[in-house]
């Protein structure tokens, strides 16, 4: 069952060129490799559209501008008080209001985007996509990794915090609370 991967390519996902227009039913694109494009975000979103058949099915995460403040003001052995009181070094602002983290000497990752809720969709949308809908991962527990665990040790209150997230990972007002945004659309016909 879990040996049906016929093929894998290597590619850019700004340019998909290798694979032709309307392939996929379904087109997945896991992991914020979106927000790594920094401000070229909607020409991978484009492939993604081309690359998918009319009637198919994208699903897209990304990250957040707000959850991932949230992610690291719950993180275990993180100075926040250092991030927090350095504010230009960080580009703490430049995140929150533009979305856009240049390269850091301190960051292993190269520039990032993080995204607004409402900033998604409208690119989603601009691009083509239908029946939008969103949410967000984990909306509640981003950043409290060791009380999660906690909380998952007792039977009842780890249904209750999943029951929790469930009512309200896709709530207009949560969404950007959590560190993933999630983003799924219809190509149209």
């Amino acid at each position: 069952m879990f040996n049906q991967v016929n093929q894998t390519l290597v590619g850019n996902i700004s340019n998909m060129e290798m694979i032709d227009d309307n392939t996929f039913d379904v087109t997945v694109c896991y992991g914020a490799p979106l927000s790594y494009m920094y401000d070229n975000y909607t020409e991978g979103m484009r492939e993604l559209y081309r690359v998918t058949k009319p009637g198919g099915k994208v699903f897209v995460s990304v990250n957040s501008r707000f959850g991932v403040i949230r992610a690291l003001l719950g993180r275990d052995g993180f100075d926040i008080v250092d991030f927090l009181s350095k504010r230009e070094y960080w580009h703490i602002d430049k995140v929150v209001d533009e979305g856009n983290r240049p390269v850091h000497p301190e960051v292993p990752q190269p520039a990032r985007h993080f995204f607004e809720a409402i900033e998604l969709r409208t690119v989603f949308e601009s691009v083509g996509f239908s029946n939008v809908e969103m949410g967000s991962s984990p909306c509640l527990t981003t950043g409290l990794f060791n009380r999660t665990e906690e909380i998952h040790e007792n039977d009842v209150a780890w249904e209750t915090l999943i029951d929790l997230e469930l009512k309200s990972y896709k709530k207009e007002s949560t969404l950007d609370l959590g560190e993933f945004l999630m983003i799924k659309g219809t190509k149209k016909i």
